[in-house]
């Protein structure tokens, strides 16, 4: 079992770590404040943003958001830190 930092959940842990290295990856997000970044459940059935060649921080935002709801609606947020840490 994967041991999440004190007070955190795994989900906002797994969000944190996917933050973390997206800023790593794309230019768009740097120096951007996820702090206030709505964590969305795409439940409605909203569809993430179709790939583009030079995606937008919030499209990059929106398809990060869609994938992590994804994975804490299938329950598998431990499953991810395992194999992240691997």
């Amino acid at each position: 079992n994967f041991e999440v930092p004190e007070g955190m959940k795994a989900i906002d842990y797994l969000r944190k770590l996917v933050y973390d290295g997206a800023v790593k990856r794309y230019d768009q997000l740097q120096g951007y404040d996820f702090s206030d970044e709505p964590k969305g459940d795409f439940e409605n059935g909203s569809e993430p943003p179709q790939d583009v060649t030079h995606p937008t921080a919030a499209q990059i935002l929106r398809r990060l958001n869609y994938e992590l709801s994804v994975i804490g609606r299938k329950g598998y947020e431990t499953y991810f830190l395992e194999i992240g840490r691997a």
